[in-house]
């Protein structure tokens, strides 16, 4: 930007009649307040555009011709903003076509501002063009969206670079005491030129590798490259087992998938069964080391550090339950034995709890089975379509909030929840920290109640049974409802393994209930 010319700010403003409302103009009059007060007020032009409809951000750019574009507005879950039709209703624009709007102007505007809900897919898409891109990456609240506004036109009025500008932002909403400082995320064009990073995930089906023949896998592939608009889409590799296909995009694409398969309109593909999809860390960190770190802080006991347990009943109020020197957490009931390719998912998975790792800013590095299942069940019925539901996030944020009250101790928050649906859960939530990352990671478990005292049940029957390790893993996953297929696939051996124990284990029950007088 010419620093003798103004710099040229368009507020753009979208409200449809048919979501719900937010305080748009709250916003904007708290932007113009400090512009108008800042120092290098003289540097700055604002302008206004309200009830955009699609056309109308071109038009608007074109008769501006802003430096800075700010949307404030609703966004999807799959990264559209959401503007108004014709008659008020809400109108969603795709993230690539904004992209190729921006790519117009790109020697014109310097940065973008998305203060939308799910903006950072978008965000991604533009700053392919745009030096500075302002996104959410998940919902936001309208103060915490209005204090960050706040913020970043306060320290930009003070001269500062967008960058500290938009740091300025997001501790406005911590002064505000507003949980949410996490949410915003600023993208430069460098970063995405520099770092053009893959999106890699595993998409898995319920069909045997026998099934799955090439023309099959190639259709599906072609398929999944269709319905996300991602042409980069390769497949990997395919893994046996419940068939896994590892592929390979763009990030963009990743989300469509991911905005497919949560909304449920991804449960089959050419009629092959969608499973589940699991994402894998676009973090630089080996399985391997996230395995270390596991076995280090959560799998080995007798540690002499000082942990301190939290307890919260609400959604973000910490209450000091109790300074312990030892908190066994749970641990696997088997030996596993573990190949390079996927011993971290399986060690997860061996947990009989519902367990997540996640970024500080709520990306999943890794989940078990269980977790996929707590967390749909959990956001069914809600607005809210990321994948950790606000009653599990919120604990979370305790967690990150708690570090400045307590940086010298190991930290472990712990939460009851009550559901209609599917009863009591303990949420804990813990760091995991590495001597190779900088970034912690938070370290989820979720305690199903009622599962918790059956496991104890089934416990005492592996006691009473003298069933050998194997022997108890199996029983406890035919006890939770899996079937021989399912408990092969899960421990890696044949259907005729599993019936052989299930004959020796129903042999001992017969033999423990009826004992030979």
């Amino acid at each position: 930007m010419n620093n003798d010319n103004p710099i040229k700010i368009l507020f753009l403003a979208s409200d449809p009649s048919d979501a719900s409302r937010l305080r748009l103009g709250q916003e904007l009059r708290d932007i113009q307040e400090k512009l108008q007060l800042a120092k290098h007020r003289e540097k700055f032009v604002l302008e206004q555009r309200w009830n955009v409809r699609p056309g109308d951000i071109s038009q608007a750019i074109l008769d501006v011709e802003p430096h800075i574009v700010h949307f404030s507005g609703h966004g999807t879950n799959t990264g559209e903003l959401c503007c108004e039709d014709e008659v008020g209703k809400l109108k969603p624009v795709k993230p690539e076509a904004l992209a190729a709007l921006f790519e117009l102007v790109d020697k014109q505007v310097n940065c973008v501002i998305l203060n939308a809900c799910y903006s950072k897919i978008q965000a991604q898409a533009i700053a392919k063009h745009i030096n500075y891109v302002i996104g959410m990456n998940q919902a936001i609240g309208d103060k915490a969206a209005i204090a960050f506004a706040v913020g970043f036109y306060k320290a930009l009025g003070a001269n500062h670079p967008i960058e500290k500008a938009f740091k300025f932002g997001c501790i406005e909403i911590r002064l505000h005491d507003i949980p949410e400082h996490l949410t915003p995320v600023i993208i430069e064009k460098k970063d995405i030129k520099n770092n053009p990073e893959p999106a890699k995930y595993i998409l898995i089906l319920s069909a045997t590798i026998d099934e799955l023949n090439k023309p099959l896998a190639e259709a599906i592939i072609a398929h999944l490259r269709q319905i996300s608009g991602d042409t980069s889409l390769t497949l990997q590799k395919i893994e046996a087992g419940s068939v896994k296909l590892v592929l390979e995009g763009s990030q963009e694409g990743l989300q469509q998938i991911l905005a497919l398969f949560r909304e449920g309109q991804l449960t089959e593909i050419l009629g092959v069964p969608v499973q589940d999809l699991q994402v894998v860390s676009s973090t630089q960190t080996s399985a391997s080391e996230i395995l270390t770190v596991l076995r280090n802080q959560l799998l080995v006991t007798g540690s002499t550090q000082e942990r301190i347990l939290l307890r919260t009943s609400s959604r973000y109020p910490i209450y000091l339950a109790s300074i312990q020197d030892e908190i066994e957490l749970e641990k696997p009931k088997a030996q596993l034995k573990l190949s390079e390719g996927n011993f971290l998912q399986t060690v997860i998975d061996s947990i009989d709890d519902a367990m997540l790792i996640l970024t500080e800013v709520g990306e999943v590095v890794s989940a078990n089975t269980s977790a996929h299942r707590i967390c749909a069940e959990l956001n069914q019925g809600s607005s809210n379509l990321n994948f950790v539901p606000p009653v599990i996030w919120s604990v979370c944020q305790s967690l990150i909030d708690s570090q400045e009250l307590f940086p010298d101790k190991t930290i472990i928050i712990e939460s009851e929840i009550n559901t209609e649906n599917l009863g009591a859960f303990r949420i804990r939530v813990r760091w995991l920290t590495s001597e190779e990352r900088t970034q912690p990671y938070l370290l989820v478990t979720i305690e199903d109640q009622h599962q918790s005292m059956q496991n104890d049940a089934v416990s005492a029957e592996v006691k009473m049974y003298r069933l050998t390790p194997r022997e108890a893993e199996i029983w406890f996953l035919y006890r939770s409802g899996c079937s021989y297929k399912e408990i092969a696939a899960r421990l890696y051996i044949t259907m005729n393994t599993v019936k052989k124990h299930m004959k020796n284990i129903h042999f001992k029950r017969q033999s423990s209930l009826n004992p030979i007088q």
